[in-house]
C-alpha cells in the first residue's frame, strides 16, 4: 500500500526515484516513480512539512531552491505514483544541506516540521511551512559541514573552521541580527 516503507533516491542529474522493495533481489515493479526534476538534487528528507495535513511529504533540496512534494498512489494497488508539488522556496544563496524538525515551541506539540537550509557561505535559512522565518549567518564559518537538529537540546550542531563541534541554540539563532554582519553562536 501507499503507507508501506519506501526508498527514495535523487541524483545530481536531477533524477528522482521512489522504490518499494518487496524482496532481496530488485524487480522492475519495485520502482514506483521515476521523474526528472529541473535541477540537481542535493539532499532529500521525509517529514511532516505540510500545514494542511499530517501526511509525510518529501523535501527536495536543489542548489537554489527547496521544493516540497506529496507522493500520491494512482491506483488501488498503489503500483503507480506521481509527485504533486505542495510548495517551493527560492533560495538567495547556494545551498549545501538541510536539517528538519519541530523547532522551538513547535517541538512541544504537533504540527508541521520546519526546515533549516545551510548555504555554502554559512547562512542558515529557516523555512516554516510555506514562508521563510529568518536567515542568519553562522559565527566563525569557513566551510559547510554536517548540519543536524537535536530536538532534546532545541539546537543545531555542526563544526567550526577549526574542526570543533559547535552548538547553535535555536533561541540564539532566532534573536541574532538578521543582516549579513550578524553572527549567531554559542
Amino acid at each position: 500500500g501507499s503507507s508501506a516503507a519506501k526508498v527514495v533516491t535523487g541524483s545530481l542529474g536531477g533524477l528522482l526515484r521512489v522504490y518499494h522493495p518487496r524482496q532481496k533481489e530488485f524487480r522492475a515493479e519495485d520502482l514506483l516513480l521515476e521523474q526528472r526534476l529541473d535541477q540537481p538534487i542535493i539532499q532529500l528528507s521525509v517529514g511532516n512539512f505540510l500545514t494542511s495535513n499530517d501526511r509525510l511529504a518529501l523535501a527536495v533540496l536543489h542548489p537554489r531552491k527547496l521544493a516540497v512534494y506529496e507522493l500520491h498512489a494512482q491506483s488501488s494497488l498503489g503500483q503507480y505514483h506521481n509527485l504533486a508539488k505542495a510548495y517551493e522556496h527560492p533560495l538567495d544563496r547556494n545551498s549545501f544541506n538541510m536539517a528538519h524538525g519541530r523547532f522551538g515551541a513547535a517541538s512541544q506539540g504537533r504540527g508541521a516540521e520546519s526546515i533549516a537550509v545551510q548555504s555554502i557561505d554559512g547562512t542558515i535559512t529557516v523555512l516554516d511551512g510555506e514562508s521563510v522565518a529568518y536567515s542568519r549567518m553562522l559565527a566563525d564559518f569557513l566551510i559547510p559541514g554536517p548540519w543536524i537538529y537535536l530536538s532534546r537540546a532545541d539546537a543545531f550542531y555542526t563544526f567550526s573552521s577549526s574542526f570543533e563541534v559547535c552548538c547553535f541554540k535555536l533561541s540564539t539563532l532566532t534573536l541574532a541580527q538578521s543582516d549579513a554582519q550578524g553572527e549567531a553562536g554559542e
